[in-house]
């Protein structure tokens, strides 16, 4: 099963709002990937398990999301309430036309 890993860190204004839309449940993944389940998980660069994966994925910032080893793009999408979705697009495609359509929280982060 394909693994989406979401880098944070303590400190990071957009990782807190990252994690805020999480845990109200407001998570859109696009992948053009054929499977329809994946594992989630939420990594702190500052763990072990978060430095072993700075060093391998090598991210330019985060937050910074992953499926599997591809490098995926987080945006917010607002909904008329003004609520916030975290968007996590993967896929050189679908990444493309993503951009062209939001504004991505990233430095070319993720």
């Amino acid at each position: 099963m394909p693994v989406l890993r979401i880098l944070t860190a303590e400190g990071c204004a957009p990782c807190s709002e990252f994690k805020e839309s999480l845990d109200a449940g407001r998570l859109l993944v696009e992948s053009a990937r054929s499977e329809r389940e994946l594992t989630f998980e939420i990594v702190d660069v500052t763990s072990e398990e978060g430095f072993k994966l700075l060093e391998e994925l090598s991210p330019k910032g985060v937050p910074a999301a992953y499926l599997d080893h591809e490098q995926c793009l987080i945006s917010f999408e607002k909904d008329d309430d003004g609520k916030r979705t975290v968007v996590v697009t993967c896929g050189e495609e679908l990444i493309a036309e993503a951009r062209k359509r939001t504004n991505p929280v990233e430095s070319e982060v993720s």
